[in-house]
């Protein structure tokens, strides 16, 4: 079961962004547009400087404001737009730039999921600190490495299982944080799994790519190729991160009407 939902995830997002490439295009144009206005307007933020210590201006404090909100409400824009593409066959408008009171909602359950990972991480960072203080180093920085990323397998499926709220709250379906938990047992893992192959199957031929193109030289050509490289693999690692969440859902409402619970798999 565990393989077959990773495999059903990992195919099933792929196919969702090839068949529907065009919508989530319009989808999410304009707001990697408005982001490069706004990095060209306001520069890359804070630097740091090796011989002092570095402090921010005035300037690059609103800077990292507007940066931060324009992350947050795009990516909630975005999310949105695209759960209900694909869950509801929602046509989205050539320019997407939509913030209201669903997007706010969303951009609110993806700040709660963010204060869970925090209270879930914080323990494990005190954990470490305290494991390298008791041990010596070499042996420690090994132990250390190891319980932190058996811990990090552990945390990472219930964190996915924790953000199925957001698809419920594109859709303007009530699906609270122990129901999302409780309701996903076995999800976790496939999601976590499928999102990295995802990435890996996106980022690997892209470096390939880029390494071909960094041997052709320098020049306009190379960094005209490499800033579109980059673009497209923000593109669709965010399609497809988006869309794995997406058929966590999917899956989830339809365990729930097989066992004639609430609500129901989306069309």
């Amino acid at each position: 079961m565990f393989f077959q939902t990773t495999v059903r995830l990992f195919t099933g997002t792929f196919k969702a962004l090839f068949s529907n490439f065009e919508n989530f295009l319009k989808i999410c144009w304009a707001w990697f547009a408005l982001m490069m206005l706004a990095q060209l307007v306001l520069g890359p933020g804070p630097q740091a400087d090796p011989d002092t210590p570095m402090t921010a201006a005035p300037g690059d404090l609103l800077a990292s404001v507007v940066f931060l909100a324009l992350a947050l409400l795009s990516s909630a824009s975005i999310s949105v737009a695209w759960h209900r593409c694909l869950l509801l066959n929602e046509t989205p408008p050539t320019v997407n730039l939509r913030v209201g009171g669903r997007e706010l909602a969303y951009a609110g359950r993806f700040l709660l999921l963010m204060l869970i990972a925090g209270a879930l991480f914080v323990p494990l960072a005190f954990l470490t600190t305290a494991i390298i203080g008791a041990m010596d180093v070499s042996g420690g920085v090994f132990t250390v490495f190891v319980l932190s990323g058996v811990l990090i397998l552990i945390l990472l499926p219930l964190l996915a299982r924790i953000a199925l709220i957001l698809p419920a709250c594109a859709l303007d379906e009530p699906l609270s944080v122990k129901e999302a938990f409780g309701s996903s047992a076995g999800l976790g893992g496939p999601m976590v799994l499928s999102g990295i192959a995802a990435s890996l199957a996106v980022t690997l031929p892209l470096l390939a790519l880029g390494w071909l193109v960094a041997l052709g030289g320098g020049g306009m050509f190379s960094l005209v190729a490499t800033l579109i490289l980059s673009l497209a693999a923000q593109i669709a690692g965010t399609a497809l991160q988006i869309g794995i969440l997406t058929g966590g859902y999917y899956i989830l409402r339809e365990r729930q009407m097989a066992a004639g619970g609430a609500g129901g798999a989306p069309e």
